[in-house]
């Protein structure tokens, strides 16, 4: 039985990687279905690599979300310790514990994914005006971000008028790593509980503050916080699915032609592409709260644990031919929401969000095309998030409506 600290493969954070994640994760599957996984030189967590064994081990209660056992498991294993980056990275779990993700699948998981598609499509057709007319040809920054945090700003009742600001604020920390952005984000967060409290509307953060009214735990702080974590996960995941995914459709002319001649194929496309080149490298860290074994590896108590969902995403155990994208595929068991109780909470909102910003440029631009060559896509060096940091294109001739 493999020891933890024996020797085992471990996946290598190269440029190789950031650009096909796809390529490192077959290398793993085929030595084995766990392996190790480093970050900055240290041994951070266990990575689970196979679809089977992805699926299974995020039902399994062994593996723990609770957000106290994360972060023991996180001090052992890191030796963190009361440092102010940590205890701001703790308190990010504790925020996120499940006393407020019960809240916030609640709230997400009735009024506020279906309210919005209209919203969504005033939003892309504003958007795509405003990229068409201006001078910057990259489809991240003029398209895919500002919609992408209009939408979170319109769930979670940030003004209109402060959506260009946000956006702004999102791009700079984001794509620039400015802190002075997180705090500004902090201050429109905290403007829009004041307004909302005297004005609530129908939105999420108004529904928490109704909340908060009879639960002391929902303080004003924790709300500024799970606001700032809902627009930086919310916005950068769906930016860059968007973007990665017009990527993907614009190298598969065949499919794409497919798609624009019958654009019911859309939804069917959309789980394809979460499959075929889904946003989410590794996600849902977990702590072992009792030993549990992968194969012939047995993982202690108190480790934490990984799930390289891309990979899972193509196991040819579970998907025929996957590096084949396939709109036509039943792609629905894909993982790039996760599985079980931690699924992702926004997925239905990334789903219509994603569909309908694609579908409006794909019809109002026929003759959409890449605007740089292959090796000249600039990849983000972000083991978690497999996204591009800028896409070139070309829009062509506008369709006649």
């Amino acid at each position: 039985m493999t020891e933890w600290n024996r020797a085992s493969p471990e996946l290598t954070l190269d440029a190789r990687f950031h650009e096909a994640p796809h390529d490192t994760f077959a290398e793993l599957r085929a030595e084995g279905g766990l392996h190790r996984f480093l970050a900055g030189g240290r041994q951070q967590s266990w990575l689970v690599v196979n679809y089977d064994d992805i699926r299974r081990l995020l039902r399994d209660h062994r593996l723990s979300k609770d957000p106290e056992t994360l972060i023991a498991a996180n001090r052992r294993q890191l030796g963190i310790g009361d440092d102010p980056e940590a205890q701001a990275s703790e308190q990010v779990m504790r925020t996120f514990g499940e006393h407020l993700r019960g809240l916030l699948r609640t709230e997400l998981g009735t009024t506020h994914a279906t309210s919005l598609e209209g919203s969504a499509r005033r939003h892309a057709e504003r958007f795509l005006d405003r990229f068409a007319a201006g001078d910057d040809d990259d489809l991240l920054r003029g398209f895919a971000l500002p919609y992408a945090s209009a939408m979170c700003c319109e769930l979670l009742g940030i003004a209109e008028d402060r959506q260009d600001e946000v956006a702004g604020h999102v791009r700079d920390m984001v794509l620039g790593g400015s802190r002075a952005a997180n705090r500004a984000l902090i201050g429109v967060l905290a403007d829009t509980i004041v307004r909302l409290r005297s004005a609530p509307g129908a939105d999420l953060l108004s529904a928490l503050l109704a909340r908060a009214r009879e639960d002391s735990r929902l303080s004003d702080t924790t709300l500024l916080h799970s606001g700032l974590i809902l627009i930086t996960l919310a916005v950068e995941t769906t930016f860059s699915f968007i973007t990665t995914s017009v990527h993907t459709l614009l190298r598969h002319p065949e499919s794409l032609a497919a798609i624009r001649r019958d654009p019911s194929l859309l939804d069917g496309a959309v789980e394809e592409l979460l499959r075929y080149n889904g946003p989410h490298n590794i996600s849902a860290v977990r702590a072992t709260t009792a030993p549990v074994r992968v194969a012939d590896t047995e993982i202690p108590e108190g480790k934490l644990v990984s799930f390289a969902l891309t990979s899972g995403n193509r196991d040819p155990r579970q998907f025929t031919d996957p590096d084949r994208f396939d709109p036509t595929r039943d792609a629905s068991a894909h993982l790039a929401f996760g599985h079980g109780k931690y699924r992702c909470l926004g997925a239905g909102l990334a789903r219509l969000e994603s569909k309908i910003a694609i579908g409006t440029l794909l019809r109002r631009y026929p003759q959409l095309r890449i605007g740089c060559r292959p090796e000249e896509l600039d990849w983000a060096q972000n083991p978690y998030l497999h996204s591009l940091r800028r896409l070139p294109v070309k829009l062509g001739a506008r369709a006649s409506d």
